[in-house]
């Protein structure tokens, strides 16, 4: 017999949260039941398709091969319901926290009123985390700047990111700013080798040489170090325009046009919630970055 749904729901869940306790509450199971439901589709296809030990759980390749088949059997069953509304859909997108904290939390409320049916979940990390997050089939789709490294990833752009050189007004009150070679005078915080947002300024040609770099890991940091007098720093423009607005920063040479990116929703090109994906894709297009 073929495995029936509801075993096919627990890898699923297991392969979501790799987490054994919390994928068994998330399908109203004990850990006992969920873990024979999981058996019963590794006997089934004989093979194991998630490695455990006493503290981890992890996809196995035949694991990583066989999921999306089991998704897009799942996705068909939801297609089947007798229901006349659409099957509910949970879809599970990861970001970095800033972002993910001023632009899809609040975007949340406008895709719940569009796509009622879509449940949105969020899941913060780095670009490399989300990446792998992807691969491994632990979140749907993820928000990022970053272009795919791959063929297996596909992406929509959703927004377009400008960027601006900024320092606090006290910064360029004490030590002025006001040419290249005032660079030599200050310090450049970066967020790191991966993320050089110094980046988009040297796409614009000017040639800047800093006194000294320190890095400082996200955004949110940076805006504080920049806020506290610390350096000048390339930030999203989005992120700093209530600083600016406030007088609390300024943009350093805003003549210098920086360069800019633009923020992806990015998923597996075989993911069976690809056509939900894409609708969420157009209502964040459709919502201005903050």
């Amino acid at each position: 017999m073929l495995p029936d749904l509801e075993s096919l729901a627990c890898v699923d869940a297991l392969a979501r949260t790799l987490r054994f306790h919390a994928a068994a509450k998330s399908r109203f199971l004990s850990p006992a039941a969920f873990s024979k439901r999981v058996q019963q589709v590794e006997d089934h296809v004989g093979a194991r398709l998630f490695q455990r030990t006493t503290r981890t759980v992890a996809l196995t390749e035949a694991g990583a091969a066989l999921l999306p088949q089991i998704r897009r059997v799942l996705a068909d069953a939801a297609l089947l319901s007798s229901s006349p509304r659409a099957a509910p859909v949970d879809v599970t997108i990861g970001t970095r926290h800033e972002l993910g904290m001023s632009w899809l939390v609040p975007a949340r409320h406008e895709i719940a009123r569009t796509l009622p049916h879509v449940t949105v979940h969020l899941r913060f990390g780095s670009a490399d985390d989300l990446e792998h997050a992807l691969l491994g089939l632990r979140i749907d789709a993820a928000v990022t700047s970053r272009a795919p490294s791959t063929t297996k990833l596909v992406a929509v752009p959703i927004a377009r990111e400008d960027y601006a050189l900024v320092a606090s007004k006290k910064l360029v009150r004490t030590t002025p700013f006001r040419s290249a070679k005032d660079a030599a005078r200050h310090t450049l915080l970066d967020a790191d080798d991966a993320l050089p947002l110094f980046a988009y300024l040297a796409q614009s040609g000017v040639s800047l040489t800093f006194q000294r770099v320190v890095t400082l890991g996200t955004i949110d940091a940076l805006r504080y170090a920049v806020l506290a007098g610390e350096g000048v720093a390339v930030l999203p423009s989005y992120f700093v325009k209530r600083d600016v607005g406030a007088g609390r920063l300024v943009r350093v040479l805003p003549r210098v046009r920086l360069g800019h990116d633009s923020f992806r929703l990015v998923m597996r090109g075989d993911s069976a919630q690809r056509p939900v994906i894409e609708k969420i894709a157009s209502v964040l297009s459709s919502m201005p970055l903050r």
